[in-house]
């Protein structure tokens, strides 16, 4: 007998009972203030694209290999410290934000690479139920499953997210957004990516391939072990 299927919903499972309530009104003005958050994000290169110097593009370019990395480095973000290999380091233009790339082999035993960019800012990540407010009006059709584990969404090919399919994922409690571009973007970030702020003023961002998407669940969970075995609070 077939499972029926329910994809993860976009909305905050904490959200009380009282803001499903709340007016319309005050809905439609929680909405606008979110998405002129969003926008802003945006034009900060947050949520859409990182400035790359060509130093920063070849290091992101750069295959797994044994090659030296040059020792530890050591940078202060968001009241911490950051230590990674310095050949694995760089520091994305002028901005308080640092990409760190790891090689990484999959399920199937193919490599591949996770590029982690933590960002310092004083902006915080939108909750998930604003940003599913923002994405639910530009949404195109009903998700799809797919073999993944994954609820695959669409958007509507005139609005701001026309080139982007968002998948949405279940994992200890949590839900996971994953937005993969149609292609690599200019800044030579990888297509797909999630992001998530461990503490205030602090946002990690995970990018990789599409074709490393079916590892999501692993490529997350590498992400947090990343975080925890290089960034040091305090």
């Amino acid at each position: 007998m077939p499972v029926s299927y329910s994809p993860p919903p976009l909305h905050d499972p904490h959200a009380s009972a009282s803001s499903a309530s709340a007016s319309g009104a005050g809905k439609g003005l929680r909405v606008l203030a979110a998405l002129i958050i969003i926008l802003a994000m945006m034009a900060l290169g947050v949520l859409t694209g990182f400035s790359l110097t060509p130093d920063a593009r070849k290091l992101l370019e750069r295959p797994g290999t044994g090659r030296a990395l040059g020792g530890m480095k050591t940078v202060r973000i968001a009241n911490g410290m950051l230590t990674a290999p310095a050949g694995r380091m760089i520091r994305l233009g002028k901005s308080k934000e640092y990409a760190l790339r790891l090689p990484v082999a999959g399920d199937d035993g193919q490599g591949g690479a996770l590029t982690l960019i933590f960002s310092e800012t004083k902006k915080a990540l939108l909750p998930m139920r604003q940003r599913a407010a923002i994405y639910r009006h530009y949404m195109d059709g009903k998700p799809r499953r797919t073999p993944m584990g994954l609820a695959e969404y669409h958007f509507r090919a005139a609005s701001p997210y026309g080139d982007v399919t968002l998948y949405v994922g279940r994992k200890a409690g949590r839900i996971i957004l994953i937005s993969c571009r149609d292609q690599l973007s200019q800044s030579g970030i990888p297509a797909c990516s999630s992001a998530f702020s461990p503490l205030p003023g602090l946002i990690v961002t995970y990018a990789f391939s599409r074709a490393q998407l079916k590892n999501w669940s692993r490529l997350d969970a590498l992400a947090h072990q990343a975080l925890a075995q290089y960034y040091q609070r305090g």
